[in-house]
């Protein structure tokens, strides 16, 4: 999926256009709100190379965008709390960015993959086999 999307609107006043920063913003801060027991991860999986650790690119390679026909379709990679069943929480995750992209920026989102890339307890971040829950 393409990293850099665009999603143009057109109204009577002018055309707006949404970048990548923005839906990346809103799915900060609807993964915030579940807590410490969800993070998005840094990057999906391998570690970033120098080049992207130098341009700061790596934070949003745990993010794919693309678009189709003016819906957005988004899969992020996540690191869990180690006690905690994703499961319970996936589909409510989902629910949530669908939400609140749609409220905050009028873009609906056709589908979210959500990708379990590692565990954390402790200070410690285990790697594991990547689970995807999809909508």
């Amino acid at each position: 999926m393409a990293q850099n999307v665009q999603i143009k609107t057109e109204y009577e006043e002018g055309t707006v256009v949404l970048h990548t920063p923005v839906f990346r913003r809103v799915i900060e801060e609807t993964v915030r709100d579940f807590g410490d027991d969800v993070r998005i991860a840094k990057y999906k999986g391998d570690i970033p190379d120098w080049i992207q650790k130098v341009t700061g690119t790596e934070y949003l390679d745990a993010l794919d965008y693309a678009e189709e026909d003016g819906r957005l379709k988004l899969v992020i990679w996540l690191i869990v709390r180690e006690t905690i069943r994703f499961e319970d929480v996936a589909h409510r995750l989902i629910d949530a960015i669908k939400q609140r992209i749609l409220e905050r920026t009028g873009v609906t989102v056709s589908s979210v993959e959500l990708v379990v890339t590692a565990t954390f307890a402790a200070g410690k971040i285990t790697d594991v086999e990547d689970v995807s829950y999809k909508d």
